[in-house]
């Protein structure tokens, strides 16, 4: 029942209790409602407990309501100012209200059925949305990841060459022959192509001709001649020396940077 509807129904009990307890015909009444004449007085007693105790009777007080007072006798008529007073009012709108009642009544149309409580729109039409984590993270995750792979498979990379240069250093300058070490000098050891050592001497030697080369000097000639060639080169530049100036037949040269020894 709305609030204007349980308005009316107080309005309808008030006018028909004026002036006392009203004379209702309840078979008439029980023939229009299709009920027996005990669930007619009774609803009536149940109306009047409800009023009495300012309780909500029930949306289908207002139409019983109606029909008790279409069935009902008076000895006198309305009073509209006691009416008026109670439903805070004037007698003039009270009475006119009345008039608008019975038409409607007349009419069918003040005689609604029980009012369902209806559920809320607002509730209803609101759709409850799964929370989903934000695609921008996975997006930047995977490509961290992918980042980060491809930082490793640069590094792998840098690392492979590195080894494959030294690989090719080592290989390149790797002696064929076995260095020996006389027993004079270091003692009953030999060392080895194999051995910790040569390959050490190997790689500083690979670093070092790399470096020569870098330089723009050509080494070619002198890696290919060997040792031997340089002694040769020695002698004949001494004896060259020598012819130029006989003063120097009892002098000797250093081989290696050319400068005179003295003999004592």
């Amino acid at each position: 029942m709305t609030s204007s509807e349980h308005e009316n129904t107080q309005y309808l009990y008030l006018v028909l209790t004026d002036g006392g307890a009203p004379s209702i015909d309840f078979n008439k009444v029980t023939q229009e409602l299709d009920i027996k004449k005990g669930a007619t007085t009774k609803r009536w007693s149940r109306i009047k407990i409800a009023m009495a105790s300012g309780k909500n009777p029930g949306g289908s007080a207002y139409q019983f309501l109606w029909l008790c007072l279409k069935h009902s006798t008076r000895d006198k008529a309305y009073d509209w100012e006691s009416i008026a007073k109670a439903c805070n009012t004037t007698a003039g709108a009270a009475s006119k209200k009345y008039s608008r009642l019975k038409i409607a009544f007349e009419k069918g149309e003040a005689a609604p059925s029980p009012v369902k409580i209806k559920s809320d729109p607002n509730k209803s039409s609101i759709s409850r949305k799964r929370k989903r984590a934000p695609t921008s993270n996975k997006f930047d995750e995977d490509s961290d990841d992918s980042e980060e792979g491809g930082s490793r498979m640069k590094s792998k990379a840098k690392r492979t060459k590195v080894t494959d240069t030294k690989t090719a250093t080592k290989s390149k300058f790797k002696a064929t022959k076995e260095f020996k070490i006389s027993e004079e000098e270091y003692g009953s050891k030999a060392v080895s192509d194999d051995s910790p050592e040569a390959k050490n001497n190997l790689e500083l030697m690979g670093e070092l001709m790399d470096a020569v080369k870098a330089a723009g000097v050509d080494i070619t000639g002198i890696l290919e001649e060997g040792p031997e060639a340089k002694d040769e080169e020695n002698e004949e530049l001494e004896q060259n020396m020598t012819a130029d100036d006989p003063s120097q037949d009892d002098q000797f040269f250093d081989a290696d940077d050319g400068g005179i020894i003295e003999v004592a």
